[in-house]
């Protein structure tokens, strides 16, 4: 539901090419009392496109930063960008479980006990990192300090940047990055078949929200 939910909050954001991507999808509810159709949004839950994914591993990707990685165990995995874009999608991929780690922004209920590894807001914490042994860490290029990202790296824990443009057209391509580093392709291709059907729904909203009857 999140991932489609969040179309209509990207089709605004999407309006021109320098507008900034949405905060962690959210669902959309319609209310229509007597006068102009609103449309307002509400926080929900993940639903998750498969609860028991498996993983097919190791799998080599090349990171955003044009960086090769393996990944070899996504027993723990820690999710951070300045959205909450991945975390929620590593949830709606079905392995929400093995998220051990979590940005501020990653604030729907299923992932509310999930221990933050950022401080002061949106800075990453190396240590906080560290110390819960992620098997792979899933990031991109809004959220820092870069230092902080190299230090994980170099201490030999795998880590994937991905592309930090949130665009509608581009959300197909996030999805299937995020399933295939972690070594789960087929629900990936379900995940894009619910939210495309998801994102025409929205999309419909969007025009009688705009175009009321």
């Amino acid at each position: 539901m999140a991932w489609g939910a969040a179309a209509l909050v990207l089709l605004s954001a999407c309006g021109t090419s320098n507008a900034q991507p949405p905060p962690s999808p959210t669902a959309v509810s319609q209310e229509v009392p007597d006068g102009p159709r609103t449309a307002e949004v509400e926080n929900h839950d993940v639903e998750p496109i498969t609860n028991d994914p498996q993983p097919e591993l190791p799998v080599t990707v090349e990171s955003f930063d044009g960086v090769d990685v393996t990944i070899t165990d996504v027993s723990r995995i820690i999710t951070v960008d300045m959205y909450g874009t991945l975390t929620e999608t590593v949830f709606s991929l079905g392995l929400g479980d093995n998220v051990v780690g979590r940005d501020t922004s990653s604030d729907f209920p299923a992932a509310a006990d999930v221990p933050l590894v950022t401080v002061g807001g949106h800075d990453l914490a190396a240590e906080a990192i560290l110390d819960l042994n992620p098997t792979v860490v899933l990031t991109d290029t809004t959220i820092g300090p870069r230092e902080v990202q190299k230090q994980i790296r170099e201490a030999g824990i795998p880590v994937v940047y991905f592309d930090p443009e949130r665009t509608l057209d581009g959300i197909p391509d996030f999805i299937m990055d995020v399933a295939t580093t972690l070594g789960i392709p087929d629900a990936g291709e379900q995940l894009v078949e619910r939210t495309q059907e998801d994102l025409e729904a929205a999309i419909a909203l969007s025009s009688q929200v705009a175009n009321p009857p």
